[in-house]
């Protein structure tokens, strides 16, 4: 026998490398992988490469058995046996031969394609790692072969840019990090080698990779397009990418020539209920779990029985993908919720997205309920139900528009309104602004005071965004409508109390009367926390602490541990501002314990960014960095203040220009969003400027402000930890170009991983001393996953992420999880791999 009869790779191998890595270690360990994905993941090419990387292990042989064109399952034996060179013998069977023929020898079998024989493939595995014990078998199959001692290693999509994930990183699509975009990068280049890669075209780039789920055939179809089409024409036709996509290689398979052709061979294989219900879970958006498939998807001939069985069929033919964090999940990749969409009914289709509207009536009615308990709350339900609906926001979001679509707004109303207070805490208050603003402007019927609680929402939405002319123009609207529930009322009352240059003590006077009289719980709350806010703002911090303090007493009496970590974070800053930096600190350590696993980012955000404070305080700035970093990472809704935050702590770094330029971004949001600054503001801010006149002068200290108050909160965010080098003071107010794909210009400041870039971040100052792997989990680390998450997301252990946690924190010189994020975050922006 010849050594293997693996192919060239007709081009280069993008990205995939750690996956190669894990592969070939498992082939090692196990004897029998299974790659599974859906069609034009890239099963193929990886089991090639992986089993390229491994002929020197194998002495006898790494053989590819193409099974794709196989018409019956019967030919597999012969299909094998003619792969081998091995012929029937003295009339034994042909699969006497292959065992006989194989058993002396160390050979690895890479079975491809095997979803449409997978009962004959599972066979012959079966026969020959039981028959041939240095005989390893690697299969790609849309569906795993369930067999005694298989590994099943679900082929991900290729990374996509980061944008797509981490809110904190720029979409700097030019640094081609992320595989998805480096494929298609280089196949475009392929086709059309003139192709110009300016900033823009790797956004746009990037933004096709991300429509087409990073899945690799697709993105390579579509890179082939760039002959004719230009990336924004590509983009614009991924509406109908059927048809798009339809012109492949003419010497590939037929299934794989175009995106319709390989989708249609997994229907193909399908039952007829497996269809029904494919088709039928399209109405969902984003994520949803089994308990919504059962209720929405049940019936005209599946009984909700029957939903449980068929998810798991779908996602053993990889048309579901199943998501383990927080609880089982599950999604469909746009391709295949596009291509099972377009045949389902619309009658049908019309009657399921009825089905989800009230569905998620119920879950939020639930909640609100649960909220406002007569007696203690049942805590631990009531946090399964929050992070419940905060899955399933964008079926919520999805159920609304089709409602709106209708001519029906008031349903989508009332939901955003019950649903305010989980709102406010996510990272979702601008997405449910916006849809509450289309809903009352619609023009569909929506009785007065339903009106005025929505009005009243988007005035604490405002407020909570620091826009206290907004929302003074809501409370004002509010007002001069009837009949007013008592709740809507107060919220208005309470947001001209906030509003009001003096105080605004006759309103909060009127609020809390209001609030009483409603008996909502959560209305108390919040009135109270407006009392101590206006107190704080005003100086009186005794008053502040008491109102906290009754709050968390309140709270902890009916055992609503968000509303009591709320409190906690509130009483952490009275202590703050008095200066009682350790008691600060063990109360915002104490909130982040009652937040953990809660879907409250805006919260989170509120804890680091305290916790910064006291660090820079303490003079800590490394540990500061971290938590500015994180409160960024989580990006909660706080942006003014954390970029504040990261003014102060640049002006202690020594980094006054980008001090400054922080500082005036922040001073200029404030002031066209009519936010009334805190007490002790003006000294706080001088307290950045006169440093950095000193070391820069006042003119160019005058230039920086100017420049940052031409930028937006998120401008100024994306150059927050952007690495930086100082210029010579000598001539130093030449404006230097930022290097970012928007063209943006920051005078003073430059990007780049030379030498005298600021880290304050780790003893490590060159060079990523992780592996792979290793970096992998980073990354991972830094987009707020925990050791389950990560798991589930790489297909390993929880043990094995543990030890590669404490190896990346040993080799960083770290103590925390969040000093690593910080750091990765930080290689991101140098440009370095992480």
């Amino acid at each position: 026998m010849r050594d293997t009869n693996l192919p060239l790779e007709p081009n280069s191998f993008v990205g995939r490398q750690s996956d190669v890595e894990e592969l070939a270690d498992l082939l090692a360990a196990t004897r029998m992988v299974t790659l599974c994905g859906p069609g034009g993941i890239g099963k193929t090419r990886l089991a090639v490469r992986v089993a390229g990387a491994l002929t020197g292990h194998f002495p006898d042989g790494v053989w590819l058995v193409e099974l794709a064109d196989l018409l019956t399952a019967e030919g597999l034996s012969e299909r094998l046996a003619g792969t081998l060179g091995v012929q029937s013998e003295g009339g034994h069977a042909i699969d006497d031969r292959l065992c006989a023929e194989l058993a002396p020898g160390r050979a690895l079998l890479l079975l491809d394609n095997c979803e449409h024989v997978v009962d004959a493939a599972a066979r012959m595995a079966r026969l020959l790692l039981s028959s041939c014990p240095d005989v390893r078998v690697l299969a790609t199959s849309r569906e795993p072969l369930r067999l005694p001692g298989e590994t099943l290693w679900r082929v991900p999509p290729l990374t996509l840019p980061r944008a797509a994930r981490d809110p904190l990183t720029l979409a700097d699509a030019s640094e081609q990090d992320d595989e998805a975009v480096r494929l298609f990068v280089d196949r475009a280049t392929a086709a059309r080698p003139d192709l110009a890669w300016t900033p823009a075209a790797f956004e746009l780039a990037a933004r096709i990779c991300q429509e087409l789920d990073g899945i690799p055939l697709a993105i390579e179809l579509a890179a082939a397009m760039v002959r004719v089409l230009t990336l924004a024409e590509i983009l614009e036709r991924l509406g109908d990418r059927f048809r798009l996509l339809s012109g492949g290689d003419r010497t590939a398979p037929a299934r794989q020539r175009t995106l319709r052709a390989t989708v249609d061979w997994s229907y193909e294989m399908l039952t007829d209920q497996e269809r029904r219900l494919l088709l039928r879970l399209t109405v969902f958006t984003g994520r949803w779990t089994l308990d919504l498939a059962e209720s929405v998807c049940a019936g005209g001939g599946l009984s909700r029985d029957d939903i449980l069985p068929i998810v798991c069929a779908l996602v053993d033919k990889s048309l579901v993908l199943a998501e383990g964090e927080g609880g089982a999940r599950y999604r469909l990749l746009e391709t295949i919720k596009e291509y099972a969409g377009a045949r389902l009914p619309d009658k049908e289709a019309t009657e399921l997205r009825r089905r989800l509207l009230g569905h998620v009536t119920e879950l939020v009615d639930h909640f609100v309920r649960r909220l406002d308990p007569i007696g203690p709350l049942d805590w631990p339900s009531t946090r399964v139900i929050m992070i419940a609906m905060y899955g399933m926001r964008s079926n919520i979001w999805a159920a609304i528009e089709w409602a709106l679509e209708r001519g029906e707004p008031e349903p989508g109303v009332e939901l955003i309104v019950k649903a305010r207070w989980p709102i406010l805490a996510s990272d979702a208050l601008d997405e449910a602004d916006a849809l509450l603003a289309r809903l009352l402007a619609s023009g569909g019927p929506i009785r007065d005071s339903v009106r005025a609680e929505a009005l009243a929402v988007r005035g604490t939405f405002a407020l909570i965004r620091a826009d206290l002319v907004a929302s003074a123009e809501f409370a004002q609207a509010v007002l001069r409508l009837s009949p007013l529930s008592p709740i809507a009322e107060s919220s208005a009352l309470v947001i001209l109390a906030v509003a009001s240059a003096e105080g605004g003590h006759d309103y909060l006077r009127r609020a809390t009367v209001l609030a009483d009289q409603s008996g909502d719980l959560c209305q108390q709350s919040q009135v109270l926390s407006i009392r101590a806010e206006i107190a704080m703002r005003e100086g009186r911090l005794r008053e502040s602490a008491e109102c906290f303090a009754t709050m968390v007493a309140r709270s902890r009496a009916v055992d609503n541990q968000w509303a009591v970590a709320f409190a906690l974070i509130g009483l952490a800053r009275v202590e703050l501002r008095r200066g009682e930096l350790r008691h600060s600190r063990r109360l915002y350590e104490e909130a982040q314990g009652y937040l953990d696993g809660l879907p409250v980012p805006g919260e989170l955000v509120r804890c680091h960014i305290g916790l910064s404070r006291i660090a820079i305080e303490e003079g800590d700035l490394p540990r500061a960095r971290a938590h500015l970093a994180q409160a960024l990472l989580l990006d909660g809704g706080h942006l003014l203040v954390t970029i504040e935050a990261c003014a102060v702590l640049a002006s202690r770094e020594g980094d006054h220009r980008r001090a400054v330029l922080l500082a005036g971004a922040a001073a200029a949001a404030r002031e066209r969003s009519g936010t009334i600054h805190n007490a002790g503001a003006g000294a706080r801010r001088e307290r950045i400027l006169g440093p950095a006149r000193m070391a820069l002068g006042t003119p160019l200290v005058d230039r920086l402000w100017a420049e940052g108050s031409a930028l937006t909160p998120r401008q100024a965010a994306d150059q927050t930890f952007a690495p930086v080098r100082i210029e010579p003071e000598a001539g130093g107010e030449t404006p230097v170009s930022h290097g970012k794909p928007n063209g943006h210009t920051t005078p003073g400041l430059t990007t780049g991983s030379t030498s005298g870039v600021r880290s304050g971040l780790s003893p490590i100052t060159a060079g990523n001393p992780l592996t792979a792997r290793e970096s992998e989990i980073a990354a991972l680390i830094a987009r707020g996953l925990g050791n389950r998450a990560i798991a589930d997301e790489l297909v390993i252990s929880q043990a094995t992420v543990a030890r590669h946690v404490a190896n990346i924190l040993a080799k960083l010189g770290f103590s925390s999880r969040t000093q690593v994020a910080a750091w990765t975050i930080e290689r991101r922006h140098e440009g370095e791999s992480v």
